[in-house]
């Protein structure tokens, strides 16, 4: 038992790592200054945030079909993401039966976006250009390689992200 958490546990730093990778890697790309240079300010990144988490080039929905209530093996509905729409990915997110699968990109990109509009809200950073608040980004997830802080910053915007989704849909 002890050697399964230990694989376990393993399993999950290097997913941290990966995340954490990920995150810098989208943060220090050119394409995040442009937009944090669009206007908007706070409200702006909490908007591609939350965009970002419900984009139909991510959004998959899947629907577990009654195996509960018939006894039958059960069966997963894939609809392509073209076919759903943010409607649709609201009805199958609901309750047990439903649940909606969002792509790794668009969460990376939604934990930046809203990280930066986390440090925007902070006064001492008001004053910052878009350049300087990726600088500060950069910096930041760089000074978190210690994979306990790293878990605590995933958990807090995993949970965020849940709650966000539950409001959303």
């Amino acid at each position: 038992m002890e050697a399964g958490a230990q694989v376990a546990n393993e399993l999950y730093t290097e997913l941290e790592e990966e995340v954490y990778n990920e995150l810098e890697q989208f943060v220090a790309d050119p394409a995040f200054v442009a937009a944090l240079e669009k206007p908007g300010g706070k409200e702006g990144l909490l908007a591609r945030w939350t965009k970002g988490l419900g984009s139909q080039s991510s959004l998959r929905r899947r629907t577990h079909l009654g195996a509960a209530n018939t006894g039958q093996a059960s069966a997963s509905a894939v609809t392509d993401a073209n076919e759903a729409s943010s409607e649709e990915a609201g009805e199958g997110g609901q309750g047990e039966e439903g649940w909606v699968t969002v792509d790794k990109k668009d969460a990376v990109a939604s934990m930046a976006y809203y990280i930066a509009a986390c440090i925007i809200d902070l006064p001492e950073a008001q004053s910052l250009s878009p350049k300087q608040l990726q600088a500060a980004l950069v910096d930041a997830l760089r000074m978190y390689q210690n994979p306990w802080l790293m878990r605590a910053l995933i958990t807090a915007l995993w949970a965020v992200s849940r709650i966000s989704m539950r409001i959303l849909l």
